[in-house]
This record gives structure tokens, sequence and C-alpha cells, in this order.
């Protein structure tokens, strides 16, 4: 009921979710609305690859609505020739690569933003189920970081923990913590802390990573937190 629109999560309480029937929790002048399938792909091509930043057609049929892309090709075209997505050329790839990427071209401003020194780099702690992340094969072409949830690994197999979290510096993935959030005592307890391989972790880094922990912390709303091992 869920993947046919009939029912939709509303609420949450602690890890429970809260269901609802969707006539009762969206507007009635969106319920009323009915999209062709063109209209369904062009809309959910450009939400795909907003949300990515750049992307090839694989990449893009694999976010948002996963592989569920009427008319895809044809529209993907369409989009291209109307100037909507933009072919954009990464340095640092090989000229004979066979992937084609692409920009929107609302996102074109970001790029001369970076460009004109504009960007400003942070440290933060991803989710496994962030957009970076959740294309395991995008993320490693692009920034040369293998990941793999181990939840479901048993713990004797596990590389590096049950839920780790990639530590993405400015524009790198420098590491990742294995972390557990104790709910009954608040206090957010991080087993350890990896390195990537070649990366440093000078004191200004640590210092980045540090504010970036305790910013999972709060949001957590962990009262304290404990390092049981820096490496």
């Amino acid at each position: 009921m869920w993947l046919s629109g009939n029912v939709t999560v509303v609420n949450r309480k602690g890890k429970q979710k809260c269901w609802g029937l969707i006539q009762d929790f969206l507007p009635k002048e969106i319920l009323n609305k009915t999209w062709t399938e063109n209209e369904i792909t062009t809309f959910c091509i450009q939400k795909s690859i907003k949300t990515l930043g750049i992307a090839t057609k694989k990449q893009i049929k694999n976010n948002f609505t996963r592989n569920k892309y009427p008319t895809f090709e044809q529209t993907i075209q369409k989009l291209i020739k109307q100037g909507v997505l933009i072919e954009v050329v990464i340095a640092e790839f090989p000229q004979n690569s066979k992937d084609t990427w692409y920009i929107h071209a609302e996102d074109l401003r970001i790029l001369d933003s970076i460009k004109n020194g504009k960007w400003k780099p942070r440290t933060t702690i991803l989710s496994p189920f962030d957009n970076l992340i959740c294309d395991r094969d995008r993320t490693e072409q692009l920034f040369n970081f293998h990941y793999r949830i181990e939840i479901y690994t048993p713990k004797e197999k596990r590389k590096f923990g049950y839920y780790v979290m990639p530590i993405l510096d400015g524009d790198k993935i420098v590491g990742r913590i294995n972390p557990h959030m104790n709910r009954k005592n608040s206090i957010l307890t991080i087993h350890k802390i990896y390195k990537e391989e070649g990366v440093t972790f000078d004191s200004e880094r640590k210092k980045r990573i540090n504010v970036a922990i305790e910013s999972l912390a709060k949001f957590l709303g962990a009262k304290e937190i404990i390092f049981e091992n820096k490496t």
C-alpha cells in the first residue's frame, strides 16, 4: 500500500513509524492532479540530478524513484536538447571515459561561485544513507572511498563496525567513525575513529572532526561523548 501510494508515514514515535491514509494528509489540489508518464519522468530526472549535483544517466536512474522512470531515454534527451541538463567534464577523469556527466542548468551558478572562491568547506559526519554515500559505486568513483554498511555482517567479520559513518572534510572523505548512541543514559560513544589510507590527521583536522562529532551528539540529544580509541 505504501509503494502504490495509498498510505504514507505521517509521524514517528521513537523508532516506530505512524502510518496514515494518503488522502487524509495530502492537500486536495495534489490529490486531484494527475500526471502523465512524461511529466513524472521529467520531474523525477530533475529531482534526482539536483540531489546528486552531477551524475551520469545510470546514476540519475539509480536515485530518487530508483529505476522507476517511464520514458526515461526520450525524456532525458529532450531535457538535454532544451538545455535543462548540461554536459560537464570532470578534469581528473580520463578524456576517453565512456561516462557522460550532466549538471542541471540551474546549478551552473554553483560552479561559478566555486570558481570565484565563494565555496566554504566544512566538516561533517555522513549518514550511510546520505546521497553522497548511498550509491556506493558512484562514491568510489568520485571520492576513491569504498564503503559498505556492516549492519547485517556477523560481528566477527566486520571490518569497521555496526553503523559506521564517513567523515567528510571539505571535498574529501578522510575517514570514518564507529559510534553508538545509548539513549537511556544519553551517552554517545565513539568506539573508534579510522583514517583513510594516505590521509593524515593534523591538529586542525582533528579539531574540525571533533566539532562535527559534537554537532552529531547535539543532534542526537547526547549529554556526554566518550572516545574509546582514537587512531
